[in-house]
């Protein structure tokens, strides 16, 4: 049960570090990784409704994510 506990307490932990990060994100960052990740969009909706290129938008996603990921190892 220990475990269970400290395993909890590491995600909750990941979890508000991640909403922290995206908090630091442009608002225009923000609304493609939560169109993306947490509204359920795919890439090609997401291209088609805001009128981005598709091949844009997943070069805007591997760099918000590499901006993500080094924002998370510091």
């Amino acid at each position: 049960k220990y475990e269970d506990e400290q395993y909890s307490e590491q995600l909750l932990n990941a979890i508000a570090q991640l909403y922290i990060a995206i908090g630091q994100l442009k608002p225009k960052e923000q609304e493609l990784i939560t169109a993306l990740f947490f509204s359920g969009e795919t890439q090609t909706h997401y291209s088609k409704r805001t009128g981005i290129p598709q091949q844009t938008v997943s070069r805007h996603l591997a760099k918000i994510l590499e901006k993500l990921r080094k924002s998370l190892k510091s």
